[in-house]
């Protein structure tokens, strides 16, 4: 005899240990109605758990706390095969900042917080980069994307499905090869993406927030081009790997961070890489070869490496504040 699954729910969160097969059982239309419409809940189902015993739960039962999604049909989105869902890197520290202080509020009232550095963890001397609508670094047929080092910035919560290997932490650990999953070290400005032109400050940072923001097969809307210049340090690096459709509103950009320079850089993917460079380094082209046929699994490694070296040159102290990026 089977062990029963015991479902737990909070808000539109559905839960169970393992992964529940069709044969297994079949959920129950009425417990996800649940889930989605709690004014309609049914006296006979598991009652809701307030968020600090579900999150005492999910401790003692071995879940990361990116393990409460809601499952759709009889897809259950937890894979015991996943690593945890944030890593050791100061991203990984920020996502499990932000989940466990501000996502709540960010999600019910998406532009209404914007954290600073400090509050999500990073000191003076780290780089914080940021992958809007990122899902961790992946390999999936040749074709790299995402970096292990970045805060993942999505509304989606899962990985979007296919095969291919995801780099959960940096320092020479092997990847994982999976199918599907929860997207690591991420922070949701809200539960969807808004509208191409909305005018609300979208992205839960405050002005200047990143050192590097990456974009890779994603809409550069005119949200996104306000956003992105609006978060990333005047003297960060902005990195596009998206359709060339969207060259006038790279160009947007590029004009609002640096006074319109763009690299464009060849990098064997899909999409032309362009880079968005400081206004400090847009004559340096001993720095713009750095990022030749540089994929998205480098560009952390590389930033750093030009931080370093331009301190270096400077004598300035190794770990100079960020804003000498």
């Amino acid at each position: 005899m089977k062990t029963p699954i015991i479902p737990l729910l909070l808000g539109s969160a559905y839960l169970t240990k393992g992964v529940l097969s069709t044969n297994e059982s079949t959920l129950n239309t009425n417990l996800l109605n649940q889930a989605d419409n709690p004014s309609s809940a049914n006296k006979n189902l598991p009652p809701f758990v307030p968020r600090n015993e579900f999150a005492s739960f999910m401790r003692k039962n071995g879940f990361s706390p990116r393990q409460e999604v809601k499952a759709t049909g009889n897809d259950v989105h937890y894979n015991p095969d996943v690593p945890g869902q944030n890593n050791k890197q100061p991203a990984g520290t920020a996502a499990r900042l932000f989940q466990s202080t501000w996502e709540e509020s960010v999600l019910a009232n998406p532009g209404s917080i914007h954290l600073t550095r400090e509050q999500l963890g990073f000191k003076e001397n780290q780089i914080a980069m940021v992958d809007v609508g990122g899902e961790g670094e992946k390999t999936e047929n040749q074709f790299k994307s995402g970096n292990a080092n970045a805060i993942n910035l999505n509304a989606e919560c899962k990985i979007s499905p296919g095969n291919f290997a995801l780099q959960f932490e940096t320092g020479g650990e092997p990847p994982v090869s999976i199918t599907k999953g929860f997207i690591p070290n991420l922070i949701r400005p809200g539960r969807a993406w808004p509208d191409g032109k909305s005018s609300i400050d979208f992205y839960p940072f405050s002005d200047g927030f990143a050192n590097i923001t990456l974009m890779e097969g994603a809409p550069l809307f005119d949200n996104n081009v306000k956003e992105i210049a609006r978060t990333t340090n005047k003297q960060g690096w902005i990195f596009l790997n998206i359709d060339d459709a969207f060259s006038d509103a790279v160009e947007k950009l590029a004009k609002e961070h640096n006074g319109g320079t763009t690299w464009a850089m060849g990098n064997g993917g899909v999409f032309s890489l362009r880079v968005i460079p400081p206004k400090s380094f847009e004559n340096r082209d001993d720095i713009k070869s750095k990022f030749d046929y540089a994929s998205s699994h480098q560009l952390y490694d590389i930033v750093e490496h030009i931080n370093h070296e331009e301190q270096a040159q400077s004598g300035a102290p190794q770990g100079t504040g960020h804003t000498e990026l």
